[in-house]
C-alpha cells in the first residue's frame, strides 16, 4: 500500500484552519449585521453583540470541521482503491461457446441452453479466496439461486476458490434452461453479478435476460 506522507496531518490542520478563516470572513460579510439586527430586538445590544461573536466563531469552525472531516474520508478512501490496484474482471460474450453453449439431446427433448462467465485475473499477482456472488433480485432467487441448488433469498455466492492465478479465466456456469423453462420466464430481467478476491476491489456487473431477444442473456453496464 502506498506509503501516506507525514504531514498529511498537518495539512489537514492548515487546510482546516484556511478554510475556517475563509468561512468567518464570509460570514462577517453577509451575516453579521442582519444578524446582529434581528437580535437585537428580542435579546437586546449587548446579548445580540455576544450571540454574534459566537456564532462566527462557532459555525465556520464546525463547518470546516465538516467539510475537512468529509473530503479526508473521501481521499482515504480513493487512496485505499488505488493502493488495492486492479480487480477481477467479469466476462461475457454470447459468441463464444465458452459463455453460451447449445446442447442437443439424441431423443426428441428439448435443447438446453448452457449460460457462463467468466472470472479473469488481469494482474501480474496470484488472488486468494475468488468468489463470484449473484446479488439478491428475482432472477436470482427464481433461475440462478435453484441451478445451484442455495437459498432462494439473499445474494447467494454461486462459485468460490483458493485462488486465481494471474492472466487466467475461470469459467463459471450460471444456469442452464430448456425451451419450456424459458417459457415460464415472460417478462425482462436485470440482475448484478459481484466478483470478489482478497485485498482487491469487487468488480460488479450487470446482465439483462429477456427470452424474446437472441441470445436471451445480455451484459449491461
Amino acid at each position: 500500500m502506498a506509503k501516506r506522507s507525514e504531514s498529511f496531518e498537518l495539512l489537514l490542520v492548515l487546510a482546516g484552519a484556511g478554510l475556517a478563516y475563509s468561512l468567518q470572513n464570509l460570514w462577517n460579510a453577509l451575516a453579521e449585521e442582519w444578524i446582529r439586527a434581528h437580535l437585537e430586538y428580542y435579546v437586546g445590544t449587548i446579548a445580540a453583540e455576544v450571540i454574534e461573536k459566537l456564532g462566527a466563531t462557532i459555525i465556520p469552525v464546525c463547518s470546516a470541521i465538516a467539510i475537512i472531516s468529509f473530503l479526508y474520508k473521501y481521499i482515504k478512501s480513493e487512496l485505499r482503491d488505488a493502493a488495492m490496484g486492479s480487480s477481477l474482471e467479469i466476462l461475457y460474450d454470447p459468441l463464444d461457446e465458452n459463455f453460451l453453449r447449445v446442447e442437443y439431446p439424441t431423443d426428441d427433448g428439448d435443447a438446453v441452453i448452457r449460460y457462463r462467465v467468466g472470472i479473469y485475473n488481469p494482474g501480474p499477482k496470484t488472488l486468494f479466496f475468488p468468489s463470484l456472488r449473484a446479488q439478491e433480485s428475482p432472477f436470482v432467487a427464481n433461475v440462478i439461486a435453484i441451478a445451484h441448488c442455495v437459498p432462494h433469498i439473499g445474494s447467494p455466492t454461486i462459485w468460490q476458490a483458493d485462488a486465481i492465478d494471474p492472466n487466467t479465466t475461470e469459467y463459471v456456469e450460471l444456469f442452464a434452461l430448456e425451451n419450456s423453462d424459458q417459457a415460464r420466464l415472460r417478462q425482462r430481467y436485470t440482475f448484478h453479478l459481484e466478483a470478489r478476491a482478497k485485498d482487491v476491489k469487487a468488480a460488479i456487473a450487470e446482465f439483462k435476460y429477456d427470452h424474446r431477444k437472441s441470445p436471451a442473456l445480455r451484459r449491461g453496464r
